[in-house]
């Protein structure tokens, strides 16, 4: 066995390759470095940065190698596109074999060839970097942004069409994979599982190659959404390796693995529309808010011209860190509302079992917290009593739990409220009038039936 088979079985082989996206700047920044140093001594016709652009220039060989060495282990996952990664792999050894053919040249002053291999060096440096951002970030991720001439002159191909969620005019009409599915998986999972880099097999740019799966098996079970590995990877804690997207990568949010699930519950078809799958009023607000408007979306209850507060113009102290992983330990989501505030939104969609003695952890951040969802957890109007203590409340959902009539004394208190979800709770219509105190109400839905206060 040689010694590249030895490095390729042993167990940590893997570890020493992910070194590779880090260890791959040093030589790109040194031969750099040594290629505007020439350019500086010929155009000073100096002989003074000889010893320093050939010091820079084996540094930049010898780390060339290293980090080659580093690639190849890397491709042993054997999660990249074959034909990219075999012209990645060759433009990285022609960089290394070039640096060190310009190191000898320029220890042996034959500066004609020196400069020539300097120039291809530079060339083949260019073209390996933008292989190694297409495998990394998929097609098109230098060119994407082109002008049409010069993206043909290239050979790049049409620009890429936008992955944004499709816009319509009535949501039953929606196509649930190709409009609301499909570009969730494309602005979130492709840069790990699409042609050019394809993680565990796994391939999520089609509807087909989705539904294979990869070297683990199905990640998708139709009408099981608990048991798909696609979302029991996207409800991991954030620090799980097996998690989906990983850490660093943009997350996919509560509301479209909320989609997602439901789109796996109700058969994971290629074609069927929103109207012919079953929907509760939950999905319908988010399907309404994630593509399009429609009047048949239910609203249970809307009041019109109702002033908005303005508490986000407000400034409140940041949350302690102790309590916010306080909660994420219980597998609680909670991140900011918007840039440069500190009011966070928590949702509870990872954590079905969080019950009202741990919703006492959510007082702690009683000026914090701005949008909340218990929806489809064990909250009761136990622990309804304590969330009316947070006294910046402006979304509040219930969806799905024991509250009952008694639990809308409680709400009241929410004099921020803006908006309340008490859909398949034990709540009745005919407990809602004392919503009318709550000035800033505008939205209450309660299961399909009319409600208004």
């Amino acid at each position: 066995m040689n010694l590249l088979n030895i490095l390729a079985a042993a167990s940590w082989s893997s570890f020493f390759g992910h070194f590779h996206p880090v260890m791959v700047h040093l030589p790109i920044g040194m031969l750099i470095i040594a290629a505007m140093l020439e350019l500086l001594a010929v155009r000073s016709r100096t002989t003074q940065l000889d010893k320093a652009i050939s010091l820079i220039l084996f540094c930049g060989f010898i780390t060339a190698v290293i980090s080659a060495l580093a690639g190849w282990l890397l491709s042993q996952d054997g999660d990249y596109n074959d034909h990219t990664l075999l012209l990645h792999q060759w433009a990285g050894i022609c960089v290394a074999v070039l640096a060190g053919s310009c190191w000898y040249l320029k220890t042996k002053n034959i500066k004609y060839a020196y400069r020539i291999v300097m120039f291809i060096m530079l060339l083949m440096l260019t073209a390996a970097g933008h292989l190694g951002g297409t495998l990394t970030h998929g097609d098109g991720y230098l060119t994407s942004n082109l002008p049409e001439p010069l993206r043909s002159w290239l050979g790049a191909g049409s620009a890429p069409t936008s992955t944004a969620p499709k816009k319509i005019t009535d949501v039953n009409e929606a196509i649930i994979y190709t409009d609301i599915i499909s570009p969730i998986l494309q602005s979130k999972c492709l840069s790990c599982h699409g042609e050019s880099k394809s993680k565990g097999d796994l391939r999520m740019d089609t509807y087909d190659m989705l539904m294979k799966g990869g070297k683990h098996g199905m990640v998708v079970v139709k009408n099981n959404a608990g048991g798909s590995e696609l979302v029991k990877r996207l409800l991991l804690p954030a620090e799980d390796e097996h998690r989906m997207p990983p850490k660093g990568k943009t997350e996919v949010t509560p509301d479209e693995i909320a989609l997602i699930k439901w789109w796996i519950i109700n058969g994971a078809d290629f074609s069927k529309k929103v109207k012919d799958a079953k929907t509760d009023e939950l999905t319908r607000q988010l399907l309404v808010k994630g593509i399009g408007n429609t009047s048949r979306a239910h609203q249970t209850y809307s009041r019109a011209n109702t002033h908005t507060p303005d508490i986000f113009a407000a400034d409140v102290p940041p949350a302690e860190q102790g309590d916010i992983d306080a909660l994420k330990k219980l597998s609680v989501l909670v991140y900011p509302i918007s840039q440069g505030k500190n009011y966070l939104s928590v949702s509870c969609i990872n954590a079905p079992g969080f019950n009202d003695e741990q919703v006492k952890l959510l007082v702690k951040l009683d000026r914090q917290i701005a949008w909340l969802q218990l929806n489809c957890t064990r909250v009761t109007d136990i622990g309804l009593a304590e969330i009316a203590k947070l006294k910046n409340l402006t979304r509040l959902n219930l969806a799905y739990t024991a509250v009952s009539n008694n639990g809308i004394r409680s709400i009241c208190k929410l004099s921020n409220l803006e908006y309340l979800n008490l859909s398949g709770t034990l709540v009745d219509n005919g407990s809602l009038k004392p919503l009318e105190s709550l000035k800033h109400l505008k939205h209450v839905y309660d299961w399909k039936d009319a409600a208004k206060p």
